[in-house]
């Protein structure tokens, strides 16, 4: 195995495929972190990514025009850069792990910097580590491309997970002129379309590119759920709208799969797809019901998700899931959003960002009771089984959104033993303290009085 260093890499990165042509056509080429003559398909099939032909790409910066009305400074140099370049070869096979850096002056801006390293740097260190370990790496590549339209600098960072083959988009939209990231529906607005149109093509695109795979004779309870959940008011509303290098609006989005993972991203284009005319009995799930009246009145936004699509939702509401709870525990003025499914029995925890306007799934925790450490930074489920006396403690600390760190422990009550499965540099000790500690966090029921 041998590690190429940066100033080698200027002529064979010329022939390293960065990211990939999505189901309309490519992204950008006139900004990318490294250009290459061969394209990989932007979409992910849970196979490997499928090479094209050559075609030919060019290392200048688009022709934009500084805004004339800017509220930042136009950067003299790129407006996208290099921030982590990494080229390894091992076996005849390139690892290429490579970030982007955004020039443009304001503190939005310097924050997600900073966010795109703090959110790939270490993978892309441990990485680099196995390589040079002679180890097979967890990350088979990390590219990013990038293209503006007006005022739009559209970026998308692609990660390929190598051991369990899977692939993800980051998506970021920023205002060149005011150096902020944009909204969702700004981005939708720029593209000259109004919220109805975007989300009636959001839902058709997606539905075309499901019955690409879905075979017609297959009409079971299975396939109609998974399109169902594809085709959701909830699965849209998690859509990123971006554009590529033609102007053309695109969207990074998830569809739930018949077969192999429960689920895959693709980018799909909203302008060239074919919906077939007969949908069969998969046009029934095209409408998202009526659920108005069918939850009881919870504060925005969760509210609003809850009466669209809940996450435990597909045709109406599922009979296990009873309650809910709006707990602030990672202390940022935002409550997360658990809800409680007594058949598992689990919690699913969401997030929601107010300033990109977006709800995500954290994860769920096994358990019917939830708890808040005493530090008020995990939640923690705990699960009683009947006629015995271990209890499972099964934590999760929240940071920026999501579970940074996991923590499973059980205590048997009659052999007083702790039994610590995975931790955050908990001792036993410090178990005993959370487990003499733990906060109640109150489930509010879902059902109508």
């Amino acid at each position: 195995m041998k590690r190429r260093s940066i100033t080698a890499l200027a002529a064979a990165l010329m022939a390293v495929c960065l990211l990939a042509a999505c189901v309309a056509g490519q992204l950008p080429s006139p900004g990318t972190g490294s250009t290459g003559e061969s394209t990989v398909s932007l979409q992910s099939t849970g196979t490997a990514p499928v090479q094209t032909e050559a075609v030919p790409t060019t290392t200048e910066a688009p022709e934009t025009a500084a805004p004339t009305e800017a509220h930042v400074p136009y950067p003299t140099g790129p407006l996208v850069e290099d921030a982590c370049l990494e080229s390894y070869e091992k076996d005849s096979e390139t690892f290429l792990y490579n970030l982007p850096r955004v020039n443009l002056d304001s503190p939005e801006i310097a924050a997600l910097n900073q966010r795109i390293t703090d959110s790939f740097l270490p993978d892309i260190k441990e990485s680099c580590s196995m390589l040079e370990a002679g180890e097979e790496p967890e990350l088979g590549e990390v590219t990013y491309q990038w293209t503006i339209r007006g005022d739009v600098l559209s970026l998308v960072i692609h990660i390929e997970h190598r051991l369990h083959w899977g692939w993800h988009w980051s998506v970021f939209n920023i205002s060149v002129s005011q150096g902020r990231l944009l909204l969702d529906r700004e981005v939708v607005e720029a593209a000259g379309l109004t919220r109805e149109e975007y989300r009636r093509r959001a839902k058709e695109a997606i539905a075309a590119r499901f019955l690409e795979t879905a075979s017609w004779d297959d009409e079971g309870d299975f396939t109609l759920e998974q399109f169902a959940r594809s085709v959701a008011d909830f699965n849209i509303d998690n859509a990123q709208p971006f554009f590529d290098e033609t102007g053309k609006l695109m969207i990074r989005c998830v569809i739930y799969s018949i077969a192999g993972a429960d689920s895959y991203e693709y980018c799909l284009g909203l302008e060239d797809y074919e919906l077939p005319e007969d949908l069969g009995l998969f046009a029934d799930r095209m409408e998202s019901p009526d659920r108005s009246g069918l939850y009881p009145d919870v504060p925005e936004p969760w509210g609003s998700f809850l009466r669209k699509n809940g996450y435990w939702t597909q045709y109406g509401a599922r009979e296990n899931a009873k309650g809910y709870a709006l707990p602030d525990i990672d202390g940022d003025g935002n409550p997360e959003l658990a809800i409680l499914d007594q058949s598992s029995p689990r919690v699913d925890i969401f997030s929601y960002d107010p300033a990109t306007e977006r709800y995500a799934w954290i994860g769920y925790l096994s358990g019917k009771e939830l708890y808040a450490s005493p530090d008020r930074q995990a939640l923690v489920a705990v699960r009683h089984y009947s006629g015995h006396s271990e209890v499972d403690y099964d934590a999760g600390r929240l940071q920026d959104g999501s579970f940074a760190e996991i923590v499973e422990f059980s205590y048997e009550e009659e052999s007083d033993e702790i039994r610590i499965h995975f931790d955050f540099d908990l001792t036993e000790e410090e178990c005993r303290t959370w487990m003499e500690n733990l906060i109640p966090v109150e489930f509010l029921p879902l059902e109508k009085d």
